[in-house]
């Protein structure tokens, strides 16, 4: 399975595979979004039933190499499980770890997808961590770019209209460009 989503060139769309759309997402899936906040420990091979966790085929000293998953703890055969390596987002926010770890190529498909996709509130789950003064410096700002973006997008709308106001009357097309001179 890799990381990409098929492109049909004549129409243009993007085909995202099912299991990340939410409302189309089968029950594993269901259960990678509910472990995204847990930092979950590695499973025995024995409560597997020495099964893959992917495919169901045989994994273990007698059947199959495995590797194991360090974002759902789950054991997986070499098919199913590539070696690639991925930010654990439970490991960043209770234990401060910033490594990559080997993950399952699911695993891997779907931290991809949501990476830039808000799926966490840090403030519920580890309130503590804006005690670090370099998280309670980036909360700052974050805060000041919000109020910043609002700022900028009401002096937007505030030239458009000034600029209506003088098409309409015949004065000559001027921008708000000396707002942004401070």
């Amino acid at each position: 399975m890799d990381n990409s989503f098929d492109a049909d060139s004549e129409s243009g769309f993007v085909f995202v595979p099912k299991f990340l759309v939410p409302e189309q997402a089968d029950e594993e899936t269901k259960k990678l979004r509910t472990t995204v906040d847990k930092v979950c420990l590695e499973k025995d091979l024995r409560s597997q039933d020495f099964k893959c966790n992917s495919c169901g085929c045989a994994i273990g000293i007698m059947f199959g190499k495995f590797r194991s998953c360090h974002y759902d703890g789950h054991n997986y055969c070499y098919e199913c499980h590539g070696n690639d390596t991925e930010f654990i987002p439970a490991r960043m926010i209770h234990n401060w770890d910033f490594k990559k770890y080997p993950v399952s190529k699911r695993v891997k498909m779907f931290i991809s997808h949501f990476e830039r996709d808000p799926l966490l509130d840090i403030s519920v789950l580890n309130p503590a961590i804006y005690a670090i003064k370099e998280m309670g410096e980036i909360r700052l700002l974050r805060t000041q770019l919000t109020y910043l973006k609002s700022y900028i997008f009401y002096v937007k709308s505030s030239c458009r209209r000034v600029q209506k106001k003088n098409m309409a009357a015949g004065i000559p097309l001027r921008t708000c460009s000396f707002v942004f001179h401070h």
